[in-house]
């Protein structure tokens, strides 16, 4: 019964997380949903792979949300929806967006009422020294071989690779802004 209640806490939150990324890949442009699915495959890289039937459930109901709309193309004889965002999904988007910060306080808050004393200290100290750093590689080569031919995975490592590079630019920014408020500090302490 915990276990279950777990569960499905965790599937709304994945969930959430699934139809944000999804409407921020619509608001790149339009698309169709294998190429959806497949972007958010990338953009998590491999961790979240949602089942078909639950994507089209999400697309269906972001679309009678008005959140996204769709066109349908014929190419030959295949009927294609080619979904795209609606001006209220990037509104919506927008605001998920500004609204991130206080999300994550309250989750950090929600998790302090209901975790043990000792891991309640350690969320809120943000004890980084006992955190490993996140290395998505085997992940990366354990999802190269789902049936794949070697164009498929020749692209699908190029946009692993392109998407980490990305992530490493920023990284690499967000030091260079640690090294300035370090340097400031210090100036100011001595």
């Amino acid at each position: 019964m915990v276990e279950e209640i777990a569960d499905k806490f965790q599937q709304a939150i994945i969930k959430g997380f699934i139809n944000i990324i999804m409407l921020s890949i619509l608001e790149k442009g339009p698309s169709h949903g294998y190429k959806i699915k497949k972007e958010i495959e990338n953009r998590t890289l491999g961790m979240w792979i949602p089942a078909d039937s639950t994507l089209y459930t999400d697309l269906k109901k972001m679309t009678n949300d008005g959140l996204i709309k769709f066109i349908t193309k014929t190419e030959g004889e295949r009927a294609r929806k080619i979904y795209e965002l609606t001006d209220k999904g990037r509104n919506t988007l927008s605001r998920i967006a500004k609204k991130e910060k206080r999300m994550k306080n309250a989750i950090s808050s929600l998790m302090t009422l209901i975790l043990p004393e000792d891991e309640t200290k350690e969320l809120i100290e943000h004890d980084f020294k006992k955190q490993k750093p996140f290395f998505p590689t085997d992940m990366i080569f354990n999802n190269l071989d789902k049936g794949m031919s070697v164009e498929e995975k020749i692209q699908y490592l190029l946009q692993q690779k392109s998407q980490l590079t990305q992530h490493m630019k920023t990284i690499q920014n967000v030091v260079n802004n640690i090294d300035l408020k370090l340097s400031k500090l210090k100036k100011e302490n001595e």
